[in-house]
């Protein structure tokens, strides 16, 4: 069976450490259902044990209106006593109700989890770990691991909800980068990408974009602020004045869009609305202090 040294699972997984967003994992949702679906038919199974020592004991039931106990309508430990053998049935219900829920409570939490984003599903190709229809480090059948990414499958990190600008970076650098590499990185000799390289270098840190984006917005917000009081200032009509606040304002409105993640319309109008309320105030004082 074919392989690849194991040095590069190591690096697979520095990688995924680095850049959680580039790991991908089973869901194994239909396992999973399989699962809880049998420890419910386990549960049904001992209620139905529990009320049938019940009723075996009472025979026809209880008081003068002939009413069938069940296990649920007992709630103290000392009317075990009546019932011989129903202590441990009940104990062991208890144990299996319990260890059902915590597991439909994982299952559903992994259900939460965002699929791959196709820009890292991409990027976990370049490291030629499916060979012979198997996925190397776990000899799982491979369609998991390819592109697009399987619904079985979830990242490590959530890439959506990202604000336009960083996912417009995260969409295209990978591009950006192979032109780099295919720059840097050609061998003359061999006439061919350097592959070590292609993959130590090419994967996408999502943490840097970020980071980089959220220099440039603190960067450019003052800058945007400080220069829409000095272009007001320095325009000496009142109605041009009027004119660059609208295109400031929509300047701004399109800068939250494209800046901020997960921006609402209505959050939107009552940032603009509140720069149209300053600079509406500002041309104010400034006509008042010209005439």
């Amino acid at each position: 069976m074919a392989s690849i040294p194991k040095y590069q699972f190591s690096r697979l997984y520095e990688d995924f450490a680095l850049s959680p967003e580039r790991a991908r994992l089973r869901r194994y949702v239909k396992e999973a259902t399989w699962m809880i679906y049998g420890q419910q038919a386990e549960i049904q199974i001992l209620i139905d044990e529990c009320n049938a020592i019940i009723k075996k004991k009472d025979n026809a039931g209880s008081g003068s209106g002939k009413v069938v106990l069940t296990v649920t309508d007992l709630h103290h430990p000392d009317m075990y006593e009546a019932y011989p053998g129903l202590s441990e049935k009940v104990q062991l219900l208890r144990k299996k109700i319990r260890r059902h829920n915590k597991d439909a409570c994982h299952a559903h939490t992994i259900a939460q989890y965002p699929i791959q984003s196709s820009v890292y599903s991409k990027n976990l190709l370049t490291y030629g770990l499916c060979k012979v229809g198997k996925f190397l480090p776990t000899g799982e059948d491979e369609k998991y691991y390819q592109h697009p990414p399987h619904p079985d499958t979830f990242a490590l990190k959530d890439v959506s909800g990202l604000d336009p600008l960083t996912e417009f970076i995260v969409n295209n650098i990978e591009s950006w980068a192979r032109r780099f590499v295919k720059t840097k990185e050609y061998d003359e000799e061999e006439n061919e990408i350097d592959p070590e390289f292609e993959v130590r270098n090419g994967g996408i840190r999502l943490a840097a974009i970020e980071a980089v984006v959220n220099s440039f917005t603190s960067l450019y917000a003052p800058v945007l602020f400080t220069a829409s009081i000095a272009i007001l200032y320095c325009i000496q009509s009142t109605k041009n004045r009027i004119v660059v606040a609208g295109v400031l304002g929509m300047i701004l409105a399109a800068s939250a869009q494209l800046l901020i993640p997960g921006v609402k319309r209505g959050e939107v109008f009552a940032i603009t609305a509140a720069y149209f309320a300053i600079a509406g105030v500002y041309i104010g004082s400034i006509d008042n202090v010209g005439g």
